[in-house]
């Protein structure tokens, strides 16, 4: 297109638009029309304040919820474009380690973590949380459960869950699904006992050593001091009470939790919720060029409390109910 008679002068006021001379197609388009109007587009959706402003607004679709290990927010950068994709990646780095370098606790956190990364990574776990609440009859068992949660290419290089993430990851499920469950520990000598159990055989005990001391002050002809009595008496009501405050805590554990799964709910767009229920290999790059920045971004908002990284590596995810996942990498 070619425009005359636009301005008064050379730097002057616009002239009405009735005034111009406008020769459509006075010369080959090095682009096409679709694809121009594509850019503009976008353009106009990143301009800061809509009007006047042609400056990019990026938007890092993790940074709100990034950290080191160490505990501070990882400082967000973008890289530049990718020739082949026309993908722009963001880079989570630790602050502490960018601000305080030279200093005497300085992290030594030196190395940045691509949102190609961490996007394929939690992604593609969260695939396999939904596989598992859809086939849920299938991985009772908590070593299947956590090998399917471990399953695809990002895992790699991971070993396991830590196994206390991993108790509380597996009664969530379970109880999502309706399912009785019990939690398991290990006793002093090795032997997996249910906790419940334990602790009602432990009240048990001390019921009946609370009864046989009141039979021994009462009926025994040898008898019990007072004193005796008093201190043993407030040994076994102490343990009596302790236990009893483990089994209502137990209860109270053991209430319908707000599942992590929920997340599909939140998965507004249909290109992510595709996504997350396709068999194909996460494709981030794909999937973030044909869904807005913004969009992403709220969804990982509303699902996920912190993505926490170390050495480039992701060490734990804790979604919004507040359980956390942390993973174990191969040495």
């Amino acid at each position: 297109m070619l425009r005359y008679n636009y301005r008064n002068a050379a730097r002057g006021s616009v002239k009405p638009k009735d005034e111009w001379v406008i020769i459509e197609h006075n010369h080959p388009a090095l682009i096409d029309e679709k694809q121009w109007d594509a850019t503009q587009e976008m353009l106009k959706k990143r301009k800061r304040g809509g009007v006047g402003h042609s400056a990019m607004r990026y938007i890092h679709v993790f940074s709100d919820i990034m950290y080191c290990l160490c505990g501070y927010r990882e400082y967000s950068k973008r890289d530049k474009i990718r020739v082949q994709s026309g993908y722009a990646p963001s880079y989570y780095e630790c602050s502490n380690h960018r601000t305080r370098a030279g200093t005497e606790d300085v992290c030594d956190n030196n190395a940045s973590i691509s949102d190609m990364e961490v996007g394929t990574f939690v992604l593609t776990y969260m695939r396999n949380m939904i596989e598992i609440q859809q086939h849920i009859q299938s991985y009772l068992n908590r070593a299947d459960m956590e090998h399917r949660l471990l399953h695809g290419s990002p895992f790699s290089d991971v070993e396991g869950i830590a196994a206390e993430n991993m108790e509380s990851i597996y009664a969530n499920f379970l109880r999502e699904a309706h399912i009785d469950y019990q939690p398991q520990v290990k006793t002093e000598d090795g032997f997996s006992v249910e906790e419940r159990e334990q602790l009602e055989r432990e009240r048990s005990k001390h019921k009946r050593a609370l009864e046989r001391l009141h039979r021994a002050y009462l009926y025994d002809d040898a008898g019990i001091l007072d004193d005796i009595f008093q201190k043993e008496l407030k040994e076994i009501q102490k343990a009596l009470s302790a236990v009893e405050a483990k089994l209502k805590k137990l209860d109270e554990k053991n209430l319908p939790a707000t599942g992590d799964t929920a997340f599909l709910k939140q998965a507004s767009d249909y290109l992510i919720r595709k996504t997350l229920l396709s068999d194909e290999p996460i494709d981030w790059v794909d999937l973030a060029m044909h869904v807005d920045d913004d969009a992403l971004r709220q969804f990982f908002l509303t699902v996920l409390r912190r993505i926490v990284t170390y050495k480039g590596k992701i060490v734990s995810i804790e979604f919004q109910n507040g359980i956390q996942h942390r993973f174990l990498y191969k040495e």
